[in-house]
């Protein structure tokens, strides 16, 4: 039996590790436009009134774009724009090709690939000014 769990586990460590081929990359650059549903909470009183997001406290709706200009791979960076915002955005995709991870300077950016044209994104940005949480489809403009 200790034989066979030995063969076993060499098996194992010799096994080839499977590598990203670069054919399922999904190619992310270009323009796209993000719909969101979103809640803000208030700005503390301590910090006085300050723009965050694109919205007021509670719930709203925010139109955000991204411009996807650079791809190296599973590596992605671009510029997000919004009515109050202009930032940079780098990201990763995961080895699935469907998860993917972003951070602009203030908040981070979880999505899941839909398809070629379609990212189901969430939001998250927490900053001295309130929290936003947000979520939505990011599509693919022509």
């Amino acid at each position: 039996m200790s034989r066979w769990v030995s063969t076993l586990v060499m098996i194992m460590i010799a096994a080839p590790v499977v590598i990203h081929a670069d054919d399922d990359i999904p190619n992310l650059k270009g323009t796209w436009v993000a719909d969101m549903s979103a809640i803000r909470t208030e700005v503390p009183k301590e910090y006085g009134p300050q723009p965050l997001a694109s919205c007021k406290p509670g719930p709203c709706r925010l139109s955000v774009k991204y411009v996807i200009d650079m791809q190296d791979g599973t590596i992605f960076s671009g510029t997000k724009h919004s009515p109050s915002v202009n930032q940079t955005v780098i990201g990763v995709i995961d080895l699935n090709s469907r998860t993917v991870h972003m951070v602009d300077q203030k908040g981070f950016i979880f999505g899941e690939l839909i398809n070629p044209d379609k990212i189901h994104l969430t939001f998250l940005e927490n900053t001295q000014h309130g929290q936003v949480a947000a979520q939505g489809f990011m599509i693919r403009q022509p």
